[in-house]
């Protein structure tokens, strides 16, 4: 293959004296991209300059260039706010100049992560996936899925990217990466015009986006997946397609496709307030179309308007892999608690072994808390990581109770999780601000450099980047890295169903402290708040209910199937699924929301259990 004529960089060429440029590997409108090899740290790297192509066209044009140099460098400070898996990550930046003689020239470039592997646009059919419902249902899971998780994230961090397209998308193996942020707008940085090219891409460019760029909001990302949604099902969108235009399957031949045709219709509708608003919303209505076709859900048809929020699918290979997991979980947890009964003694300090003992004999492998006869349980007891975990359900009852077990009475904080890093250490490995035990994420710490990163890791070893933080809720904890923790200490993670009876538990109990009515039971006031979703006016503040359980922060929980109506099941007898709640989700009607068990958020925490078997 010959190396094209025009280019800024030859190969051999050396850039700051740590990046050997090997080859070009893509060049557009206004860059160019190399595939270079960075010498201090021995790995592969992208890089991407402004083309020589753009600059002798606005050399002799000092607003031009500035502008030019002024969005590409806007492209460095946009993607270096993000940090996901479904986003490419950037390394560097920097500015050479060079004289060759008749002046300077000048040449800003981005260190990016490298994907040897193809683009999105390699997964796509020239002819489309409508003859074969079943394979285009994969795609969407495979692929679409994840790429909606990084426009997400984008979109969360306040950034547009403006060019989404598939080739504009690459794939780390079967991950798709969003990358080329060149047209991007962050609402957090100063925005520039630039007249030299045409911005955006016809098949894919939105109509508010074409008639008037700056007016592109997040509903041109959402245009955009729509049409990538549709180019899956349909064929390649060639230059016959009419542009800024909705689009629709023609005549789908099954209920998956019509119900698939009405969310691509409304995401590429014409008009922005016409589309879904938000990558939420797109994702809920996929989700319940997908989960319908493979025979999973049995509600209501799709409704695109609807609030009910049922995220992120978990594929068939994710939940083999994830039960294989839970299958060595529990060896490893077995293997530990055959340890303690031999090796360790039974009694945990501060507790009044005539009333309850905690035992690792059980047939589910959980540490548990007996409760002999009539006896009286402690309202509060101390979890093994320090914890103060408070009694949730009456052991007293005459009812026969669902669920009856400890739970934390404030999230886990910045300084237990931290503790519980450092006893771990030897098990865990820290790369690229991300902590990892074997294959599976435990929690994204960052750099340090961000307002969010709250844990770092420096000096080989875990710190608070604040001490006044530490007794804050910890968060970017994954599923993996809550569900560790809890094995740690010989506790567990609530089920969904635990959550909302926790939180309607102590809800009740609150009210009742409160009433001014002595002569109403509290067996009475208990049952008619835990058994009603609306509660009575004078429901009290949720705010101060368990350290403000369900308000600003979200938290994991394990979605458990039911045998018969709310009674639970033994986590040894399913295989979990995660999810996250809050109390709109109580209020909603407790459906939760499911996340995939290798995410972290701003906003999710966790608390933990242990469970109480009257005897």
């Amino acid at each position: 293959m010959n190396e094209p004529q025009n280019v800024k960089f030859k190969p051999g060429k050396i850039l700051d004296g740590k990046w050997i440029i090997i080859e070009l590997i893509g060049k557009g409108a206004m860059g160019e991209v190399y595939r270079a090899h960075q010498t201090n740290l021995k790995r592969d790297v992208a890089i991407k300059i402004i083309s020589d192509d753009v600059m002798s066209e606005i050399a002799d044009d000092p607003e031009e260039l500035d502008i030019a140099f002024g969005r590409f460098q806007r492209e460095v400070q946009t993607m270096a706010q993000v940090r996901h898996i479904n986003v490419l990550t950037i390394y560097d930046y920097g500015e050479i100049k060079e004289s060759d003689g008749t002046g300077e020239s000048r040449t800003a470039y981005i260190v990016m992560e490298f994907i040897p592997g193809n683009s999105l646009r390699f997964t796509l059919s020239e002819d489309g996936l409508d003859d074969v419902p079943e394979l285009y249902g994969e795609w969407v899971r495979d692929y679409f899925m994840p790429l909606l998780d990084g426009v997400e994230i984008l979109h969360i961090n306040k950034i547009i990217h403006r060019d989404l397209k598939p080739e504009n998308i690459f794939l780390d193996g079967d991950i798709p990466k969003i990358a080329d942020f060149g047209l991007a707008r962050s609402q957090q940085i100063k925005a520039v015009t630039c007249s030299i090219e045409m911005l955006g891409t016809l098949a894919y460019m939105s109509p508010e986006q074409c008639a008037d760029f700056k007016y592109a909001g997040y509903t041109t990302d959402i245009y955009a997946l729509g049409k990538i949604l549709f180019e899956a099902v349909n064929g390649t969108l060639t230059k016959k397609a009419v542009p800024f235009t909705s689009v629709c399957i023609n005549n789908p031949q099954t209920d998956f496709l019509k119900e698939m045709s009405k969310i691509i219709k409304r995401a590429t509708a014409e008009k922005p307030s016409d589309r879904y608003q938000t990558v939420q919303e797109l994702r809920t209505d996929l989700q319940r179309s997908l989960l319908r076709f493979s025979g999973e859900y049995n509600g209501e048809p799709a409704d695109a308007h609807t609030k009910n929020h049922i995220s992120k699918m978990v594929s068939d290979k994710q939940i083999k892999i994830f039960a294989i997991g839970i299958i060595i979980v529990i060896a490893l947890i077995v293997a530990a608690d055959f340890y303690d009964y031999f090796y360790m003694t039974d009694s945990t300090p501060g507790l009044d072994e005539t009333v309850y003992t905690e035992t690792s004999e059980k047939p589910d492998y959980r540490h548990i808390v007996v409760a002999e006869g009539n006896s009286v349980l402690a309202e509060t007891i101390l979890g093994k990581d320090g914890s103060r975990l408070v009694l949730t359900g009456d052991v007293q009852s005459t009812t026969e109770e669902k669920f009856l077990f400890y739970m934390d009475n404030r999230k886990i904080t910045n300084f237990l999780f931290l503790e519980f890093l450092h006893n771990v250490k030897e098990e865990i490995t820290v790369k690229n601000g991300i902590v990892r035990h074997g294959g599976k994420i435990v929690i994204y710490i960052g750099d340090g450099s961000a307002a969010e990163d709250n844990i770092i890791f420096e000096h080989d070893s875990f710190h608070l980047k604040n001490q006044d933080d530490g007794s804050k809720p910890v968060s970017r904890v994954t599923y993996h890295g809550a569900q560790m923790y809890a094995i740690q200490y010989g506790k567990e993670l609530l089920t969904d169903k635990e959550w909302q009876y926790g939180y309607r538990y102590h809800l009740a109990n609150l009210a009742q402290k409160k009433t001014v009515e002595p002569e109403i039971e509290r067996k009475d006031d208990f049952n008619m708040m835990m058994h009603n979703t609306s509660f009575a006016p004078e429901r009290p503040n949720d705010q101060i209910v368990l350290d403000n359980m369900g308000q600003t922060f979200k938290e994991w929980v394990s979605l458990i199937p039911s045998a018969e109506g709310d009674a639970p099941v033994s986590s040894k007898d399913a295989t979990p699924i995660s999810g996250v709640m809050d109390s709109s989700r109580v209020d909603q009607g407790g459906q939760p929301l499911i996340r995939f068990p290798w995410e972290g958020f701003d906003d999710v925490g966790f608390r933990t259990k242990i469970p109480v078997v009257k005897k």
